[in-house]
């Protein structure tokens, strides 16, 4: 787990209908989705006014959802993290971790706000 990867974890009530419209939802935004028995993953998973995506895994085992995503532009930001060490002496450093910061926690936000609504 890095620090721009997400990991939310509900222990609520969950059952496999759950799931499916989870993945209805999230089908919406994701590039490729595949269902199996318990688990949902879905490949290149991008909220809308994001540039980032993730590689989501959901996993529904003894009633709980475990929700683990993955950034998939890793290179990208370690190339703009060396360009703006090189080109702002290390100011441009703070911009580019704090933007990925926030595009993380946006996507932590619509994907919590998207479970709860689906569970009610």
């Amino acid at each position: 787990m890095g620090i721009f990867d997400i990991h939310i974890k509900k222990d609520e009530k969950q059952n496999k209908e759950n799931l499916s419209k989870l993945e209805d939802e999230i089908k919406q935004n994701a590039k490729e989705t595949i269902l199996s028995k318990n688990i949902l993953e879905a490949k290149n998973f991008k909220v809308k006014n994001s540039l980032l995506s993730y590689d989501l895994k959901i996993d529904l085992t003894n009633n709980s959802l475990v929700l683990e995503g993955e950034l998939k532009e890793v290179l990208i930001l370690t190339i703009l993290v060396i360009l703006s060490i090189l080109f702002t002496y290390g100011v441009g450093v703070i911009l580019v971790i704090a933007y990925t910061y926030y595009q993380k926690l946006n996507t932590s936000k619509y994907l919590e706000k998207t479970i709860t609504i689906l569970n009610n």
